[in-house]
C-alpha cells in the first residue's frame, strides 16, 4: 500500500506531456489490430517517455499520421499500443502560422487500457495540464482525482483503493504539498492522518477533546464513544464487589486504519475529583495484580473450608452411645427414735466411644473431594475473571478487541480514566456520586 500511494501521488507531480515525434516512416501495421490498414499514413514508434525510436520492438506505442496536411488549425491524433489497440487520443492545435505550424496539446486528453477501457481523462491548454484530471481502474471505478492549473496540481488530490471505498486525500498548492501529511478514509466516517517519511507512513495519532464524545445506551448501561484517528473507542463504567470493591471499566477498541496499533492497559490512568479543588490519583490494576488478589482471596477461603472439612473428617470415625440403668433400693434404719424403713428408684447412665475405621475412612474421602471440587471452582472462576481482563494487544486493520480492568474504588463526585493510545489521551470523565 504504501509503494501504491507514493505511486499515485507522483503522478500529479510529474509532468505528463505526450511529446513531439521527430522521426517518421510509413509502415504496415501487423494483421489483427484495431487499425484500418487503408487510412494509413506516417507512422512513428515511440517508448513509454514518447521519445522516437526506430522500430516496433524498442517501441512502447506508435502513433499514426492520418492527415499530412501540414496547415490546419486543428489536429487530431492517436496512438496505439504496439499490439495496435487505441492507448491515447488527443487534438493537436496549431499556434504557429500557415507556413510555420506549431501543435501543441489542446482540450481533453484521453488513455485506454488495452481492454478499450478509459484509463484516464485530462485537460490541457498549450500542452500543459489545465482542468480536472481523472484516473480509472479498469473496472471503470475512480483510481485518482485531482485539478491542475498550469501545468501545476492545485487543490484536493484524491486517491482511491480498489474497492472504492476506502481513499486518501491531500492537499496542493501550485504543485507542492500544502501541508505534512495526508488523510486516510475508511468510506464509512473514520479517517485518520498520515505522514510521509521516505518509503513510509506514519500515523498522526491525535488526542480527541471531551466535546467529540458521543453516547450510546445498551441494555440501561452508558457508553461513552470517541471516533477519532480512524479508531472507535468505547468506555463504560460500573460499580462491582468482587475480592474487593471496584470500578469495573469496560472498553472496546475497533481498528478502522490500514495500520496496527498497540494497546497496553497498564498505561491507562485514573484521577478521582473529591470536590473542586482536591483530586488523588485511583489505582489501575493490572491483569497480574488483580490475579494476584483474586488468588490471594481464593487461598485464605480454601484454607478455612480445608480447616472445617478437617475438623469434621477427624470426628467422623467416632461415635458414642449412651445407656441408662435403673435400680431400685430399700432397707430398713435404727435410731434413738427406733426403727424405720427407707426405700427409692435411681438409675445410671454410662457413655461408650467406639471408632468406626471405614466411616473414618469414607469421611476423609468426602472431606477431601469437598476441598478438591471448591478448588476446581476457584480456579474456573479465576479463568473467567481473567479471560475478558484487557492485555497489552496489537489491534491489527479491521479488528476489535473488548475486555475490561478494575480500579479500586474510593468515594469522591468525578472520575477521569484516561486510556493512551499511540500516544493520543482519550479522556473519559464519569460522575460517580
Amino acid at each position: 500500500m504504501k509503494k501504491y500511494i507514493l505511486a499515485i501521488l507522483s503522478t500529479f507531480i510529474v509532468n505528463t506531456s505526450i511529446g513531439q515525434s521527430e522521426t517518421s516512416t510509413t509502415i504496415v501495421p501487423e494483421s489483427g489490430n484495431n487499425v484500418n490498414q487503408s487510412e494509413i499514413s506516417d507512422t512513428t514508434y515511440v517508448d513509454e517517455e514518447f521519445n522516437a525510436v526506430d522500430n516496433i520492438y524498442a517501441a512502447t506505442y506508435y502513433v499514426i499520421d492520418y492527415n499530412k496536411q501540414t496547415n490546419v488549425k486543428y489536429k487530431p491524433v492517436k496512438f496505439y499500443y504496439t499490439t495496435g489497440e487505441l492507448y491515447k487520443e488527443a487534438v493537436l492545435k496549431n499556434y504557429g502560422t500557415t507556413e510555420e505550424p506549431e501543435y501543441r496539446i489542446e482540450g481533453e486528453v484521453r488513455d485506454y487500457y488495452k481492454s478499450g477501457k478509459l484509463m484516464t481523462k485530462q485537460q490541457y491548454t498549450s500542452d500543459e495540464l489545465n482542468g480536472d484530471y481523472t484516473e480509472y481502474y479498469e473496472n471503470g471505478l475512480i483510481k485518482s482525482s485531482g485539478c491542475y492549473v498550469n501545468g501545476k496540481v492545485e487543490g484536493t488530490v484524491t486517491v482511491f483503493l480498489e474497492d472504492g471505498k476506502r481513499f486518501i486525500r491531500t492537499e496542493f498548492v501550485k504543485g507542492n504539498l500544502k501541508n505534512n501529511y495526508m488523510t486516510w478514509f475508511d468510506g464509512e466516517g473514520h479517517s485518520i492522518k498520515i505522514r510521509s517519511n521516505g518509503d513510509d507512513f506514519i500515523p498522526i495519532m491525535e488526542s480527541p477533546q471531551t466535546t467529540e464524545i458521543t453516547k450510546q445506551y445498551v441494555r440501561g448501561n452508558t457508553w461513552l464513544i470517541y471516533n477519532k484517528n480512524a479508531l472507535s473507542v468505547c468506555m463504560n463504567n460500573t460499580m462491582t464487589r468482587g475480592y474487593g470493591k471496584w470500578f469495573q471499566i469496560n472498553i472496546s477498541i475497533a481498528n478502522y486504519s490500514p495500520f496496527p496499533v498497540v494497546f497496553d492497559p497498564e498505561t491507562i490512568t485514573a484521577i478521582l475529583a473529591k470536590d473542586e479543588n482536591r483530586t488523588k490519583p485511583l489505582e489501575v490494576y493490572s491483569y497480574q495484580r488483580y490475579m494476584k488478589k483474586v488468588q490471594r482471596r481464593q487461598n485464605l477461603a480454601l484454607s478455612l473450608l480445608s480447616i472445617a472439612e478437617g475438623f469434621a473428617a477427624a470426628g467422623a470415625g467416632y461415635s458414642t452411645t449412651t445407656s441408662r440403668t435403673n435400680y431400685s433400693y430399700g432397707g430398713t434404719s435404727y435410731g434413738s427414735s427406733g426403727i424405720s424403713a427407707y426405700g427409692g428408684r435411681g438409675s445410671i447412665t454410662t457413655r461408650t466411644t467406639t471408632y468406626d475405621q471405614l466411616a473414618a475412612y469414607q469421611a476423609q474421602v468426602i472431606a477431601a473431594n469437598n476441598v478438591n471440587n471448591y478448588s476446581m471452582a476457584l480456579a474456573e472462576e479465576r479463568i473467567e475473571l481473567g479471560k475478558n481482563y484487557l492485555l497489552k494487544t496489537t489491534i491489527n486493520p479491521g479488528e476489535t478487541i473488548s475486555g475490561y480492568i478494575n480500579i479500586k474504588r474510593k468515594s469522591g463526585k468525578m472520575m477521569r480514566c484516561t486510556l493512551n493510545i499511540g500516544g493520543a489521551q482519550y479522556n473519559f470523565d464519569w460522575s460517580i456520586q
